[in-house]
């Protein structure tokens, strides 16, 4: 004997506009049983969907609110859509995954597992996201992004292209990744990153690894890390970077290119992390430690010098073209001159 019915299509009607403009037409469903997993009760009115096809009777599924599964996209399992969420296209949310807040899935997106999509996210094309992976914010994804495990999406966060985020990584604030990236266990990247890898190795970043400012990564070649690094035996990162508050900035008024290094609770550009160690030096910070740096950041400066020097020559071509550009303060370079993030896109080859 076949299962009872979960729900049934109400009369209550409204339209949505789907792929090319099309007008759809959705219903509001009603419960005809209990489902204690999502607190819903033999009677009550659940969400919007376009048929029966987008929402399974069997298991503990659910569309709730207002939210709206539409066109070819399907909601099994124990799956849960609520809010305002959107669920379109042939997007599929299964197993335990939630869907809430005012986010959107289209095109193929399959959000499965324990994974959480929420508040104004949006997804679309090929991403894959499982695990226990939290989508949030205002972030974006799209291409053949996976995002998996415990990693987490968020803020103004964008992934595109290859880019796959796993084992508790974390992506957050404005930072912008595309290409062929993977990021695994406890990562962070946030700022104003950008990281591009068009190239034919792919960038892997694991262990402590974590990227700040305004990071401007197109090649392997413009990060190094070295792990177990100081007392607290963590990870130092190296990278290429826009120094828009380095003394040489404030002085000329012009964005200057530089090494960017965090190390533990450190974040900043290479000048500031060698006053950091003169001034451990005079705490008594242990010999052969300053000992390991001296010999370290020659490494580093060797590594991304060539392409500290190529970003300069840049900047400088900017600067020729825009001669009216230049920095008065901290607050003008964040809040009233786009000229920082007009370079950060011009050497990331936005």
């Amino acid at each position: 004997m076949s299962e009872p019915r979960k729900y049934e299509l109400t009369d209550e009607v409204k339209t949505v506009s789907g792929p090319g403009g099309r007008k759809v037409t959705l219903r509001r469903i009603r419960a005809l049983r209990d489902i204690p997993r999502h607190f819903v009760k033999a009677g009550q009115l659940g969400g919007w969907v376009e048929g029966t096809h987008n929402l399974s009777q069997y298991d503990d599924c659910w569309v709730a609110d207002e939210a709206c599964v539409y066109d070819n996209a399907a909601v099994n399992d124990n799956a849960y859509v609520y809010g305002h969420a959107v669920v379109r296209d042939s997007a599929y949310v299964g197993n335990q995954a939630r869907v809430h807040g005012s986010a959107i899935l289209e095109d193929t997106v399959h959000v499965e597992g324990q994974a959480e999509v929420a508040e104004y996210a949006r997804l679309k094309d090929y991403c894959q996201i499982d695990g226990r992976a939290m989508i949030s914010g205002m972030a974006r994804i799209e291409g053949s992004v996976t995002v998996s495990d415990l990693a987490a999406v968020t803020s103004r966060a964008v992934l595109k292209g290859c880019v796959e985020v796993r084992n508790g990584a974390v992506v957050e604030e404005h930072a912008h990744i595309s290409g062929f990236v993977t990021l695994s266990g406890r990562v962070r990247i946030s700022g104003h990153t950008q990281i591009k890898i068009d190239g034919k190795l792919p960038l892997l970043l694991s262990g402590e690894t974590r990227i700040d400012g305004f990071a401007v990564i197109r090649d392997v070649e413009d990060i190094i890390t070295i792990s177990p690094v100081g007392s607290e035996g963590g990870t130092l990162t190296a990278y290429a970077a826009l120094l828009p508050f380095s003394q040489k900035a404030r002085r000329t008024g012009r964005i200057q290119a530089g090494i960017g290094i965090t190390r533990g609770c450190f974040h900043g550009s290479l000048e500031d992390f060698r006053r950091r160690l003169k001034y451990e030096q005079t705490v008594g910070s242990p010999s052969h430690q300053r000992a390991f740096y001296d010999v370290l950041i020659p490494v580093v400066v060797k590594r991304l010098k060539a392409r500290v020097e190529q970003m300069q020559a840049q900047i400088d071509r900017y600067y020729k073209a825009h001669p009216a550009v230049e920095i008065k303060d901290a607050a003008h370079v964040l809040e009233n001159d786009r000229c920082l993030l007009d370079v950060q896109k011009l050497l990331i080859g936005n």
